[in-house]
């Protein structure tokens, strides 16, 4: 027996008999039982009586389309409507067939929400439901008997058998086609004697009781577990999340092309920036040629520019005095046109473009008046007009 299990025979009264792995037992209702569940899984094998076990062959292999077509394989079969009942199945035929001959428990959809409805209600949830025909201890070639005051349960195989009142035991006896070596036959209490059964007959020792020895019996891997489909919390939720499967990918695959999308942009706003730092050191250089060190373009710029607008009125030593003096000059002569402004700590620099020699050397005459000493750099044609650097001082006093 594995550690950490509980197993629970349910029975029609309120009072069930219960033992754990490790050698607890007894006998209660389920609140009481519910105590001792913490921390185990849950085992619970229900009444055989409300279980159907059969088997069919489906010529298809996968599990999906076994459980479409198995309920209509057992329809004519059946005595209530397919919709109404429930099935679990069991093993199939190895690997390598085409076709598969599989084990059914059938059950009403009614009895699974009642039996889970009472034991949810108590406190317990069930890691699994099994047939108490099939936890019967079994031994290759026999047939597994066991006797109780009102219903006989017989297992036939590995994952095969049947409830039944005792009364019927010897014509369900009388109609075996391939009878087995012989019939094991527990008994849990004095009980009439069974009638005449042409089979070998043993007796299968009973010392603890009907649950120990189902206890003993029980293998997972034998077993059906009806718990299955809409019943099973894992299967279940598959089957709430399969229609959404498709839309999950592609809300993630959404996800991860704006994730993808982002980093392409920030890589091109960060060559961006780059490029207009860039820009901005070669006008912060071309604007105060007598910069050295440039770290930060735009603060340099601001700071160079507040220095020339707080100095003192009357220095007229400064860019925005040569300004103030040279504006009414520039905006005056004919044809003027203004590249590019060059500051420097003794002047500033003018690339201009005027339509001949005669009217340049106006403008210098002109600056000159106003006390600025105006040099022509370079001149030279270019087309119908002149191309030139004027670099303008102070006349020194």
């Amino acid at each position: 027996m594995a550690d950490g299990t509980l197993y629970l025979r349910l029975s029609d009264t309120p009072v069930h008999e219960w033992c754990t792995s490790d050698g607890v037992d007894g006998r209660g209702t389920l609140a009481e039982i519910a105590l001792s569940v913490a921390g185990r899984r849950v085992v619970v094998f229900v009444a055989a009586t409300e279980v159907l076990l059969l088997d069919t062959s489906i010529p298809t292999r996968k599990r999906d389309r076994l459980l479409q077509a198995v309920p209509y394989a057992l329809e004519e079969r059946l005595a209530a409507d397919v919709e109404t009942l429930h099935f679990a199945l069991g093993r199939s035929s190895p690997e390598g067939t085409d076709a598969s001959h599989v084990s059914v428990a059938v059950v009403a959809r009614s009895r699974m929400a009642e039996w889970i409805s009472t034991l949810e209600k108590a406190g317990i949830v069930p890691h699994t439901l099994v047939p108490d025909v099939l936890a019967l201890p079994r031994v290759q070639g026999h047939w597994t008997l066991l006797r109780e005051p009102t219903t006989v349960l017989l297992r036939s195989g590995v994952q095969a058998g049947l409830a039944l009142n005792p009364e019927w035991l010897p014509i369900a006896l009388g109609e075996i086609e391939d009878p087995p070596l012989g019939l094991r036959v527990a008994s849990v209490a004095s009980l009439e004697p069974l009638p005449p059964i042409a089979l070998p007959m043993e007796e299968l020792a009973c010392p603890n009781g009907v649950l120990a020895l189902l206890v003993e019996g029980y293998h997972p891997d034998e077993a059906i577990h009806l718990l299955q489909g809409t019943y099973n919390r894992h299967e279940a939720m598959e089957q709430v999340w399969r229609p959404w499967r498709v839309a999950g990918i592609l809300l993630v695959s959404l996800i991860l092309l704006q994730f993808f999308l982002l980093v392409l942009e920030k890589r091109h706003l960060a060559a961006e920036d780059l490029d207009l730092r860039s820009r901005m050191t070669e006008m912060y250089v071309h604007a105060f040629p007598d910069a050295r060190r440039v770290v930060n373009p735009r603060a340099q710029m601001e700071q160079r520019l507040n220095a020339l607008h707080t100095q003192p009125e009357g220095d007229s030593d400064n860019l925005l005095g040569w300004l103030v003096r040279a504006a009414p000059v520039l905006g005056t002569a004919e044809g003027l046109e203004l590249r590019a402004l060059r500051y420097k700590e003794d002047g500033m620099e003018l690339d201009l473009s005027i339509k001949n020699l005669q009217l340049l050397d106006q403008l210098k005459q002109h600056l000159a008046e106003t006390h600025l000493d105006a040099e022509i750099r370079s001149a030279r044609a270019q087309g119908d007009r002149v191309e030139a650097v004027l670099q303008i001082r102070n006349i020194k006093k």
